[in-house]
């Protein structure tokens, strides 16, 4: 079977766009583990299905590279719009992700998205590290974030140290997404992102940049509703627009469009 997708790169973060118009594909977490995989695939932080409604309304779903359902995180739901503006020429895009639905608008390299369900309060959690952290929800999406100095920030081996935090008791089975945090200003702050499911430091995340940002806020260290966010894959922006809704803008390029051929995998003895 052939896999047509469209690699994209979201500030730093890369993701595999396919089109469920272009395959009749049913075991998508197969081919996740398989393209994701970087050296043996075409490598990406994530695969998005897109499932065309009709003019610019989309459906989206998130896996992570191990196959696993992910929230939609903003990074990939701006990938998803280059995407479709690439293909579709559509520049403001409505994608349903779940149970949420997200307003994303391309304008020249950059692309914003709209979240919503943002914590307004994120509240300090007790963990076994030793690393004081706070627990925020975006979207659905389970956040911590740890604020530290920005001389702490650049020393940290954030593989280790997130993988910690984010197999805490605390959080439960599942874990937890991670960000590390340093507050530059009122309204600047530079964030490194441990991901759940990529189980590795990643360049951005655009949930986990509000998750941070919200953090700075209770904690009197944020004063501003646009706040600009440092990330190892280049500047965020993000603005608080009330109501527990945030916009996220920073690049998003379309890298290379791929055809793949994949093999699904052999089916397991005795599973149902």
């Amino acid at each position: 079977m052939r896999i047509r997708f469209t690699k994209v790169e979201a500030n730093g973060a890369d993701y595999l766009v396919v089109n469920t118009a272009d395959s009749t594909c049913r075991d998508w977490p197969a081919v996740a583990r398989a393209l994701c995989r970087r050296r043996r695939g075409a490598g990406a932080d994530g695969l998005v299905v897109l499932g065309h409604l009709g003019h610019a309304r989309f459906t989206a779903r998130c896996l992570n590279p191990d196959g696993t359902p992910s929230p939609a995180d903003g990074n990939a739901m701006r990938a998803c719009a280059r995407a479709v503006h690439s293909r579709y020429g559509y520049r403001a895009v409505t994608l349903l992700s779940g149970d949420a639905s997200y307003g994303t608008a391309v304008d020249g390299t950059d692309v914003a998205v709209e979240l919503g369900a943002a914590d307004p309060a994120p509240a300090p959690v007790r963990t076994r590290v030793g690393i004081a952290v706070h627990a925020v929800r975006v979207d659905g999406g389970e956040h911590v974030v740890a604020v530290v100095t920005a001389d702490e920030l650049a020393a940290l081996d954030v593989r280790d140290a997130g993988a910690r935090i984010r197999q805490d008791p605390a959080f439960g089975p599942a874990g937890t997404n991670v960000g590390f945090a340093a507050v530059l200003g009122p309204g600047r702050l530079r964030l490194r992102s441990y991901e759940r499911g990529v189980e590795r430091e990643t360049p951005s995340s655009a949930s986990g940049a509000i998750a941070a940002v919200l953090t700075g806020r209770v904690l009197g260290l944020i004063r501003h509703t646009e706040v600009a966010v440092a990330t190892g894959g280049g500047p965020l922006r993000v603005s608080l627009l009330g109501d527990g809704r945030a916009r996220v803008t920073g690049t998003a390029t379309e890298v290379f469009d791929g055809d793949a051929a994949w093999t699904p995998e052999p089916a397991v003895a005795g599973a149902r």
